[in-house]
């Protein structure tokens, strides 16, 4: 009875374990998780900052903390966006990849 007591023991300290390594996974997966959608919230209003500059009649200043709804009647058409505006949104870090052979 003490061989199965021990097994018993055993395998209940082991699926602690493997439960306290998947909590701890899954706690720094939510992290990563959260960082990345931060880094894209922000990559998302520099680029929607970009466009409403681009939008904006000469002389007008543009609310950075503007809402997207406030902006939505602003077609996009016959705006063209000077070259600055391209290395703008690509010289994000979050867009930095490196790709080897």
């Amino acid at each position: 009875m003490d061989f199965a007591n021990s097994i018993n023991s055993e395998y209940a300290f082991f699926e602690q374990q493997q439960s306290a390594d998947l909590a701890a996974t899954l706690r720094t997966y939510a992290a990563l998780q959260v960082k990345r959608a931060d880094g894209c919230r922000r990559l998302w209003e520099r680029a929607h900052k970009a466009v409403l500059q681009v939008q904006a009649p000469p002389g007008e200043t543009v609310c950075p903390s503007a809402s997207p709804q406030e902006h939505q009647g602003q077609p996009l058409e016959g705006a063209t966006p000077p070259d600055s505006v391209g290395q703008f949104l690509f010289s994000s870090p979050a867009c930095a990849i490196s790709i080897s052979p």
